[in-house]
């Protein structure tokens, strides 16, 4: 089949989705790197900012910069500019810098596989390398990369697969 037709009818199957509401995403089974599973913490994880609020949730969506359909592999989280972000556990920084969609982000390996990581931030308030302990002030919220406004992405991740960061953090409606 011509490549041309195919993305003609890619288009035409996926038009539907990208006109219907967020509840229609639900019938989309997750890439192959993201779990939609319930799953239970261990050892209960300090929320990143003082006052969690979510903006947009882990899942399928429509972009909001491109409006192409997208597998959001975190929870945005509400945050003025500036404000406190806080390791929700004790780990280790395993990357630090800047991406062109994720601005700058920071990576925290927490051992066993399981690591967090924090987008979007104005400034990092940590290197590659440093140990730190859980609620330690590790950043500042911002709009870096591809964002829309202030906010935290935040991204749970347990061996090489994202997992809903809402759920360990015990949000409504997680």
């Amino acid at each position: 089949m011509p490549k041309n037709l195919r993305r003609a009818l890619a288009a035409l199957l996926l038009l539907p989705l990208l006109t219907a509401g967020a509840a229609d995403f639900d019938l989309l089974p997750p890439p192959a790197y993201a779990d939609l599973s319930p799953y239970q913490m261990t050892v209960p994880l300090l929320p990143p900012l003082e006052n969690l609020s979510l903006n947009d949730p882990f899942g399928w969506r429509c972009h909001p910069i491109t409006g192409a359909l997208d597998f959001h592999t975190g929870a945005d989280l509400a945050a003025a500019q500036g404000t406190p972000i806080r390791a929700v556990l004790s780990g280790t920084v395993r990357e630090a810098g800047f991406d062109p969609s994720y601005g700058n982000y920071l990576r925290i390996d927490h051992h066993n596989g399981f690591s967090t990581l924090y987008a979007h931030c104005s400034r990092l308030l940590v290197k590659e390398g440093d140990a730190v302990r859980k609620g330690q002030r590790v950043a500042k919220a911002g709009s870096t990369g591809d964002a829309t406004g202030p906010h935290l992405h935040l991204e749970v991740w347990m061996n090489g697969v994202c997992l809903d960061p809402a759920v360990a953090l015990k949000l409504p409606d997680a």
